[in-house]
């Protein structure tokens, strides 16, 4: 097996500690697992709990605490987690997006150059996979032909933007300097420890609480669901592996309108607790509010029968209803 020296930009954040624990458990403690992250309020050490990884508290835009860093754990493969991700905050102030999604992206890029490029092997055992989202081909409506990874990028959004933004320089720099890359674009991920700012935890704690339950519009919108487990299996399927220079779009297999998935939390919630929750109340749309993202898992799917591995697609009632006990 390969000597894996992985950091994990954005670690600690939703998405990046669950892959992390899915590390640990995969490669043992004898590897090495260094989480770059800046720790801010979409953060949590203690998602990190019992996985042994070195905790850097760093920022993507500090290029030399970050290139330190690649230098002094003899980084091989980094897989680039750290963004804002939050719509709603991208709305209301676009310059946190910017600064990370896209200076933070091309410093990733520009030291995991310099690093690499200056080793004995050159570029060879080295791998950044980027992670992107479907977010930035833009609304997709249910009957026409789903984005593939040759569409054109559509963003409708200041976080959409700066993740395109971002892809690009990572495809620039696969181009021009030869680096070994990968992008993923991903569906909605649910899953455990989510902030409780995004549709699911928020939705859940309302229902818990017997809140109000927000909707935005009429609800509508869609969307495709992807369980984080399932995306950390692929994430590292696509990691040991040996193709780069690729995108990969990542769909979910299960799609709900917001509304309709809210009432499948608070009925599974009733049934389950034997209590009443409160009402959904439908407040002003959200600006420049996608309808839905449809793209295509045709590539993935091609290749990971090609290298003989399976995904079991976590289901969201399975999910529901473990926070529901909980």
């Amino acid at each position: 097996m390969q000597d894996y020296k992985i950091c994990v930009t954005g670690g600690a954040g939703f998405i990046g500690s669950h892959f992390v624990k899915f590390l640990r458990n995969k490669l043992g403690n004898d590897v090495t697992i260094v989480v770059y992250d800046k720790l801010t309020y979409a953060a949590d050490r203690l998602r990190l709990y019992g996985t042994n990884a070195t905790i850097i508290e760093g920022d993507v835009c500090n290029g030399s605490l970050f290139l330190e860093t690649l230098k002094k754990y003899e980084i091989t493969h980094i897989v680039h987690f750290a963004a804002e991700s939050h719509v709603d905050r991208s709305l209301k102030d676009d310059m946190p997006f910017i600064q990370t999604n896209i200076l933070g992206t091309a410093n990733v890029i520009e030291c995991a150059t310099q690093i690499w490029i200056n080793t004995p092997e050159g570029f060879n055992g080295k791998k950044l996979i980027h992670i992107s989202t479907d977010e930035v081909y833009g609304s997709i409506k249910v009957e026409e032909e789903p984005a593939n990874e040759l569409s054109v990028l559509n963003p409708s959004n200041p976080y959409s933007a700066t993740k395109a933004a971002a892809d690009q320089l990572v495809i620039g720099k696969m181009r021009s300097d030869r680096l070994p890359c990968l992008i993923l674009r991903s569906s909605n991920v649910f899953g455990g420890l989510q902030h409780t700012e995004k549709f699911i935890p928020k939705t859940m704690s309302a229902i818990k609480e017997n809140t109000p339950i927000i909707v935005y519009g009429k609800g509508e919108q869609m969307r495709r669901w992807l369980d984080v487990e399932t995306y950390s299996q692929i994430i590292w399927y696509l990691l040991e592996s040996s193709v780069v220079g690729e995108i990969f779009n990542v769909p979910g297999k299960e799609a709900y309108s917001n509304i309709d998935l809210v009432k499948k939390m608070k009925q599974i919630y009733q049934d389950y607790s034997k209590k009443e929750v409160s009402d959904i109340q439908f407040t002003k749309d959200r600006k420049s509010h996608d309808f839905f993202y449809n793209i295509s898992g045709e590539k993935l799917e091609r290749w990971l029968m090609s290298v003989n591995k399976n995904v079991q697609y976590g289901k969201m009632e399975d999910f529901i209803l473990r926070e529901v006990k909980g």
